[in-house]
């Protein structure tokens, strides 16, 4: 296994360590309780190109992300922030609403 294997299973690794420690953004005012934790993690055309339209940055309160900050934040396109010039509506917040959909009990 070579170090572009292992590099980003060990960054991963200690973002998670202290995911514990993240404290919730403004927005929500209760740390998430009954967290379900998905992790999609790809090549980087994943990121997401599509056109942002309004209903990408509308706020469900089920459905959040860790920003640069570590801090909870409501889960609004773009998701990412490491190529600001070409960022824009990936899957991953479609995928996390149609499952908070299926899910009403879980965060």
């Amino acid at each position: 296994m070579n170090l572009h294997c292992i590099l980003p299973v060990l960054i991963l690794f200690g973002l998670l360590t202290d995911i514990p420690n993240a404290r919730l953004a403004a927005q929500t005012s209760d740390a998430p309780q009954n967290l379900h934790l998905f992790l999609l993690i790809g090549q980087s055309n994943m990121a997401g190109r599509g056109t942002i339209e309004d209903v990408d940055r509308q706020v469900n309160s089920r459905v959040l992300m860790l920003d640069q900050n570590l801090d909870w934040v409501p889960a609004v396109d773009p998701l990412h922030f490491d190529k600001p010039t070409i960022v824009g509506v990936g899957l991953g917040r479609t995928f996390a609403l149609r499952y908070a959909d299926d899910h009403p009990e879980v965060v």
